[in-house]
């Protein structure tokens, strides 16, 4: 069983781009690898809050499910661990909503990296 903190942070190896875009959008960081793992954990927890990279992915992934991810795999199952995340690319249309890969090609964000 893993910790709560594992389940808290272990999201992010499926998001590392996603991270890294609106790390440099949101944070100005543009080395995620100079930061302590303190201090990235930190600041990627709160990523969601932004409307980027990966808030766009969480709720691509929140609305439309893909049943490989909807339960995590045990001793007592026989499906396999994710290898990858879904990717989702710039200006996917779902339902009406469009969701950024990249939070520099979002129009509502343009005026902030002009």
């Amino acid at each position: 069983m893993p910790s709560d903190r594992l389940s808290e942070v272990g999201w992010v190896i499926f998001y590392l781009e996603d991270i890294e875009s609106d790390m440099s959008a949101f944070h100005r960081v543009e080395d995620i690898d100079a930061l302590t793992s303190a201090r990235f954990f930190t600041l990627a927890t709160r990523l969601m809050h932004y409307r980027g990279a990966v808030r766009g992915r969480i709720e691509y992934e929140r609305e439309n499910p893909s049943p490989q991810y909807e339960s995590a795999p045990n001793e007592s199952t026989d499906v396999p661990a994710p290898t990858e995340a879904r990717p989702v690319t710039s200006g996917t249309q779902v339902n009406g909503k469009t969701y950024y890969s990249d939070v520099n090609m979002n129009p509502e964000l343009a005026q902030y990296f002009g």
